[in-house]
């Protein structure tokens, strides 16, 4: 009995991808490319090299099939994350420990780090890379590692702003302060007000830590604070805050004003009115606004701007400034008292 014949030979399926290939006379056909590639990501060999040149087409190909990204130079990968970042989600496993490739991820779009492997976010030694591009990496590190106090030093001596991801319960944490105090001042401006109140500035910047990381540590200590805002904000709730604020705000007035604590004890060391811009000390609405602030001083305000009696100023001057703080009118140097009875006297005799 013959034997039956073979069955025909079976017909790729249309989903198949496998089976879909670049036919060789098509390879400069950017339609049948497409429609291949979208389904075959490994045709992309056998396209025309005139195509694999072809920067835009390649972007192209990215949209038709996110895994084309693993066939792209770096520079046109990074500009294909640019356009979606979702592709990094099919990006080859080749890219998993490469901390350089990340980073240039992160500096496109910080979102990158969404698909970044957990290794690498786990791994302490990735992020002082990345936060010297962009401090809101940190959404996307692991909350053990936010924690941990042991990850705070190296990530402040970046970025101070690092402090934007440290949880209530770490700011409210006085060692921790302290430790980043010891890193960067700028770390107060995260404190909060009941904190800084109870905070020593003085104190701390005596300690043999502060000096030590300023002078050689592994982290040197960042002295001073010049950001404005952060500036006030440190002023308003913080003893000895004057000592941490850059000279380069001492012509800021709101700066002065808010560094000067009535009834505060002169040094020359610590003075604000010594601190001050000397430029501030002509301009009388300035210094008003100093004596009203400070009437416990006026003398020493007084001092500092050639101005006692009425030779500086005109009696209206005092006169405006008791109206604003009366207690004005028993600070102030003798001299310029008996200048506003007499300016009274004579004014209620006519």
């Amino acid at each position: 009995m013959p034997s039956p014949p073979p069955p025909p030979p079976k017909k790729p399926a249309s989903g198949d991808a496998k089976h879909l290939v670049i036919e060789r006379a098509k390879r400069m056909d950017r339609d049948h490319v497409t429609k291949i590639v979208s389904k075959n990501v490994g045709q992309i060999p056998y396209m025309s090299k005139t195509l694999r040149r072809n920067k835009d087409f390649m972007l192209e190909l990215v949209q038709a099939n996110p895994r084309a990204i693993n066939f792209l130079d770096n520079k046109l990968m990074l500009k294909a994350i640019k356009r979606d970042v979702g592709v990094l989600a099919y990006i080859s496993s080749n890219f998993a420990s490469d901390y350089k490739f990340w980073v240039q991820a992160l500096s496109v779009v910080v979102k990158a780090l969404r698909y970044a492997p957990s290794e690498m976010l786990n791994d302490y030694e990735f992020w002082p890379q990345a936060l010297s591009v962009d401090v809101k990496a940190l959404r996307y590190a692991p909350s053990e590692m936010l924690n941990d106090y042991e990850f705070w030093p190296q990530a402040l001596s970046v970025d101070v702003n690092a402090l934007r991801y440290a949880s209530a319960e770490m700011l409210d944490d006085y060692d921790f302060l302290v430790q980043a105090f010891n890193v960067d001042v700028n770390a107060l401006g995260y404190a909060s007000p009941e904190m800084l109140k109870h905070f020593n500035i003085g104190q701390h910047m005596a300690d043999r830590a502060f000096w030590a990381a300023q002078e050689g540590g592994k982290h040197k200590t960042k002295l001073f604070i010049s950001n404005r805002d952060r500036a006030l904000y440190v002023l308003k709730h913080a003893k000895n805050a004057l000592a941490i604020i850059s000279e380069e705000l001492n012509g800021d007035k709101d700066v002065v004003l808010e560094a000067w604590r009535d009834g505060m004890h002169i040094q020359d060391d610590e003075s604000p009115l010594l601190w001050c811009k000397e430029a501030l000390y002509e301009d009388e609405s300035f210094v008003k606004q100093l004596l009203v602030k400070a009437p416990n001083n006026a003398g020493e305000i007084l001092e500092m701007t050639d101005g006692e009696g009425f030779e500086g100023f005109s009696k209206e001057f005092y006169i405006e400034a008791c109206e604003q703080n009366m207690l004005l009118c028993e600070t102030l140097p003798k001299k310029v008292l008996s200048g506003l009875v007499a300016a009274y006297v004579r004014k209620a005799a006519d």
